[in-house]
Parts: C-alpha cells; sequence; structure tokens
C-alpha cells in the first residue's frame, strides 16, 4: 500500500514553518512541516532497513471521549521485510509534567485504535530520541550532502574501496590507501554511498564524519 502526501496548508507553514528537498529514497520533493519532522526524515532517509516513507500519509476522524477528533499521521514507514509503521513525531515537553513522565494525547490515541484496526503498527517518536546524539545526526545531515553532489555511485570506485575494508579502517587511511587512484573527495562521496545503502557500517554515532571516522564490511 502507498500513500500520497497530504497538502500543508499555508497557515501550518506560517505557524510551524516546513522544510521542502529531494528525498533520494522515494526519488521525490518532499515537504516537512517544522524542523523536528525534519530532523526525523534525515534519520528515516539514512536508514537502509527503511525501503520506502510517506509524510503526512493520512488524515483520520473519529470520536474519543464523545468528541470528534480528526488527525494527520506523522509518517508512514515500510521497511525490507515489509512491515508498515505509521508514526507521530512530536515533542515530548507538553506531555510530561513532574508527577506524570508521559501521557498520550486524544489525536494520538485515535491514531492508535486505527492502526490496531486495521493491522498497522503504531509509534510515537519524540525529540527526546530524534535528537539523543547530535554527533550522529549532524553526521547523516553531512553524509546527505556528501551523496546528493553526486546522484549516482562509481561503481569502479566503490569496488576498489570494498577491496581495501578487510577491517575497521578510518577514512583517511582508505584515502592515503587509494592515493593517485581516486581522489580524496571521491572516496569520501562513496564511503558515503555505501554507508547509506547498507554495504558498509562506521561509527559515526561516535566520532564526527571526516578523516577519523571508521568504517567496516558487514562481515568484518
Amino acid at each position: 500500500m502507498d500513500f500520497i502526501p497530504i497538502s500543508i496548508t499555508q497557515a501550518d507553514k506560517y505557524r510551524r514553518g516546513h522544510w521542502d528537498g529531494i528525498s533520494i529514497k522515494v526519488n521525490r520533493n518532499i515537504d516537512l512541516l517544522g524542523d523536528l519532522e525534519y530532523d526525523h526524515w534525515i534519520y528515516v532517509e539514512t536508514d537502509p532497513n527503511i525501503k520506502t516513507f510517506c509524510e503526512r500519509p493520512k488524515k483520520i476522524e473519529g470520536f474519543i471521549n464523545g468528541k470528534k477528533i480528526e488527525s494527520i499521521f506523522s509518517m508512514w514507514v515500510k521497511d525490507e521485510s515489509g512491515v508498515e509503521t505509521f508514526l507521530k513525531v512530536r515533542y515530548a515537553s507538553p506531555y510530561r509534567t513532574k508527577k506524570i513522565k508521559s501521557t498520550i494525547s486524544s489525536a494520538e490515541l485515535l491514531e492508535k485504535c486505527w492502526c490496531e484496526e486495521n493491522n498497522f503498527n503504531y509509534k510515537v517518536i519524540t525529540d527526546l530520541d530524534i535528537r539523543k546524539n547530535p554527533i550522529e545526526l549532524s553526521n547523516k545531515k553531512l553524509l546527505l550532502s556528501f551523496i546528493k553532489n553526486r546522484p549516482l555511485p562509481i561503481d569502479t570506485d566503490k569496488h576498489l574501496i570494498a577491496k581495501k575494508i578487510t577491517k575497521r579502517i578510518t577514512i583517511n587511511e582508505l584515502q592515503t590507501n587509494l592515493l593517485g587512484v581516486i581522489p580524496p573527495s571521491r572516496v569520501t562521496e562513496s564511503i558515503s554511498w555505501m554507508i547509506y545503502s547498507g554495504e558498509i557500517q562506521s561509527n559515526m554515532h561516535e566520532v564526527a564524519f571526516g578523516s577519523k571516522m571508521e568504517v567496516w564490511s558487514n562481515g568484518t
């Protein structure tokens, strides 16, 4: 099942701000409400286990405690195994108090019930989840900037780099080993594509994306 994004109203754009750009994963323009949804999309776009997604995929309505409620899901994602999940992306602070650490809004309760009735997974993701690792988030943004510089990876570069990754190795070591064969900038671009596609792993959750970052093959 695929979805078409529900358009953002001018009022919401003015009230919350919005981001627009291009997703390589779904090969189309995307439009996101606010900084938090943009940061969440960064993780979705760079997760090789997520096959496809749709922002604001569906609007639902129903009654909660006798009151009519309408809600639009933040995102729908489908992973490589075919599992589909609807997401609500929001800030945690309005739902946190000294006595109660978290609660659920009427809109979220409606969404949760709808997903249960229609056999979909449902998950609420907050800023505490999305921004818990500033280094990783910054690195993923940088990774996307590298792959956007080259719409398609150079297969010969990837092949030569893959042959050098026999163990955990830094980007600087790869660039040095391939000096005179592949320009350093292209080594970085190819590594970015290989991380993006899930061909190799990295420790970008620990160190800045640069010469000291390590990469390794899935079998290493």
